[in-house]
């Protein structure tokens, strides 16, 4: 744990590289586009879903980095996104946490249902790691 007090929420954040990784690839679909859409129309019907997918996939890409937040302390875990709100989670309420490896992440679960779902790939994914290890009992920990 940091030297944060109780009260502080600790925020897990992506790093700014990818940040500027993500933002950056607005390209993608551009160059898509201009590929598939710059001399005409295509030669095949599949050709339109090109760009649409890479714009798709960026779009989802660049909501989770900069939309969604997540943040936990002495209490819990709370996770803000557009779509869901705020979702907040007591370590006491968590009786699950899953590996999703099609997803590249975890998701914690509440015994009501409730769940979030989170990657190691933001910033002080450690010092969470720890917490959860404090707080949540082994078989509720999936083996993490």
């Amino acid at each position: 744990m940091t030297s944060q007090t109780a009260l502080q929420p600790i925020p897990l954040r992506y790093p700014p590289w990818l940040r500027l990784f993500s933002a950056a690839l607005v390209a993608v679909p551009l160059v898509a586009a201009r590929v598939v859409w710059g001399d005409g129309p295509p030669e095949e019907q599949w050709h339109h879903m090109v760009p649409w997918t890479c714009l798709g996939l960026w779009l989802l890409v660049t909501y989770q980095v900069f939309l969604v937040e997540l943040y936990y302390d002495e209490r819990g875990v709370t996770y803000v996104a557009p779509h869901t709100g705020v979702v907040r989670l007591d370590w006491s309420e968590i009786v699950a946490l899953f590996r999703v490896r099609a997803l590249d992440g975890y998701i914690l679960e509440a015994d009501d249902g409730r769940w979030i779902w989170f990657n190691d790939w933001r910033i002080g994914a450690d010092d969470f790691a720890a917490a959860v290890h404090q707080r949540l009992p082994r078989q509720a920990r999936g083996g993490w």
